[in-house]
């Protein structure tokens, strides 16, 4: 009966390390995925950030669309200039127009001259604009 009673006494003794053990790595994992979190909230929060710019360019299409809740916007493309190490190109924006401004936009068309502050969006690399007000 006594060597029963230490083999139960020691596998009992075994279990509970193994608890300890068990929540020691539970408790390193929570704080590994805490961390992890607040990295990636950080990330995210950083993409979002936007840039306000006027621009004065030539609009070259114009698109006038209705989105998933039926309201107005319009998308125009413009061409902006760039510089890399010294090699300079064209590249395409579109200028993303919505609820009010829509109607003052509505009279634009290809060609016309777009003066504007705009909102410099970026995503994924990918560089977009939001219009903030017209500038006459």
């Amino acid at each position: 009966m006594g060597a029963l009673y230490e083999k139960q006494s020691r596998c009992k003794r075994i279990a509970s390390v193994t608890q300890i053990q068990n929540s020691e790595e539970n408790l390193i994992m929570k704080k590994l995925v805490a961390i992890i979190s607040i990295l990636a909230m950080f990330a995210v929060a950083g993409q979002a950030l936007a840039v306000d710019k006027m621009i004065n360019t030539k609009i070259d299409s114009v698109v006038t669309a209705t989105d998933r809740n039926g309201a107005t916007y319009m998308r125009l493309l413009v061409n902006e200039d760039r510089n890399i190490q010294g090699q300079a190109y064209k590249v395409t924006v579109p200028v993303l127009i919505f609820g009010n401004d829509v109607k003052k936009a509505s009279t634009l068309k290809a060609g016309d001259t777009l003066k504007a502050i705009i909102a410099e969006n970026e995503y994924q690399g990918r560089t977009s604009y939001t219009l903030r007000t017209f500038v006459k």
